[in-house]
């Protein structure tokens, strides 16, 4: 079974109700706080059918969004609600302290509540397009948001339940350094760059000959214009690869040839003090 990471997080003993009532216990077999997905087992006994996955190319703006959950806890149980898939868009996504990973989420205004976590979005042919993960009820203070939430899409479900069913964790390549955004005034004809902040000693960056307070402006020369453009490239990115870094240190612009690590990264973005 997939759910999310922050649907089971911190519990000590795990049950799944079947549709029939039917209450299981169920074990962990892995979790990925970095894009929110969670696989369980459960065993139950019998063949029993399963929700079909839909491809990546048949998720399109407009197209109906059927949600299925528990919306306020199991009162509701199974609760349908039916709105559209609004946008598929590149966005930082993580839960907690973890490195944000997902950079593609499917927005929908399918009405979600506190239990509908770990559901399913279905298009209309009953595949699973996603997994809801979130809601958005307040951007910031004053500034309240309806129709607005956010699902895994099922081609990053699939992958990393593979990997968690494989590994008990997804490997990712992995810098071993947090990173914090440096404004544009500071790097002219820069959109933005990457200031490298704490280095783990003897992690891929330490080794290379990284330092805190580089900034990393290129990835194998094509520039960085944003947190997201990096996260896209450690995506895509194979642990124990090669890569060139360009960062900026001391006014001058370096090349640095790094090895990629293998992660669970613990996060990109460094810890605020105070």
């Amino acid at each position: 079974m997939v759910t999310n990471d922050h649907v089971v997080a911190g519990a000590q003993r795990l049950w799944a109700t079947l549709a029939s009532g039917r209450t299981v216990p169920a074990v962990l077999v892995g979790a990925d706080p970095a894009t929110d997905v969670a696989v369980l087992r459960v065993a139950i006994g019998r063949p029993t059918p399963a929700a079909r996955f839909a491809m990546r190319s048949m998720v399109v703006p407009g197209q109906t969004a059927v949600a299925i959950g528990n919306p306020l806890g199991p009162r509701y149980a199974l609760t349908l609600t039916q709105g559209v898939v609004s946008a598929v868009r590149p966005m930082l996504y993580g839960v907690g302290t973890h490195g944000q990973r997902v950079t593609t989420m499917i927005q929908t205004d399918t009405p979600l509540n506190p239990g509908s976590s770990g559901g399913p979005l279905l298009n209309r042919h009953g595949r699973v397009i996603g997994i809801n993960s979130v809601k958005v009820v307040q951007a910031q203070p004053g500034l309240a948001a309806a129709g607005l939430a956010f699902a895994i899409p099922s081609a990053t479900v699939m992958a990393v339940a593979k990997a968690l069913l494989a590994h008990g964790y997804v490997p990712r390549a992995w810098l071993g350094a947090c990173l914090t955004p440096l404004p544009p005034s500071v790097l002219p004809g820069q959109a933005q760059a990457l200031v490298l902040g704490g280095l783990l000693p003897q992690g891929p960056a330490d080794r290379a000959g990284l330092r805190a307070g580089d900034a990393l402006v290129a990835w194998d020369g094509v520039p960085l214009a944003d947190q997201l453009a990096l996260v896209r490239r450690l995506n895509g990115a194979r642990p124990g690869a090669g890569v060139q870094l360009t960062v900026l240190r001391d006014g001058g612009l370096r090349r640095v040839r790094l090895t990629l690590g293998i992660g669970p990264e613990p996060s990109l973005t460094c810890p605020r003090v105070g």
